[in-house]
Order: structure tokens, then sequence, then C-alpha cells
């Protein structure tokens, strides 16, 4: 998905230079969400695998 995300501005950019439509800063915030959206999706697996790493017995009393 990230990939696909990054071809997409890789693309829009390509079309920028023909068309004015966004600023050089909208495409450089746009880089930076998508560096937070990788950083993001980082953490989400580590909590995903911390969670199946918990034992399912544990708090039960």
């Amino acid at each position: 998905m990230v990939e696909k995300l990054a071809e997409l501005l890789r693309v829009l950019e390509n079309i920028h230079s023909n068309v004015n439509v966004l600023t050089k800063e909208d495409f450089n915030e746009q880089y930076d969400n998508l560096k937070d959206f990788q950083a993001l999706i980082k953490e989400l697996e580590k909590v995903i695998s911390n969670f199946k790493k918990v034992n399912p017995t544990m708090g039960t009393r």
C-alpha cells in the first residue's frame, strides 16, 4: 500500500510539472505524511506482534 501511495505521489509530481495545480510545499507535506504513515504501520505491526505473544490465560482468575 505504501508503495502505491509513493507511486501516486510521483505520478502527481509528473503531472504537476506540466500543470501547476499544487505547490512544491503541498508535495513536501504529502511526502512527510507518507513517512508518518510508514512509521505508523511499523508501530501497528509491533503492537499486533506483541498482542499475539500475550498469553490468553493471563489476567483470568
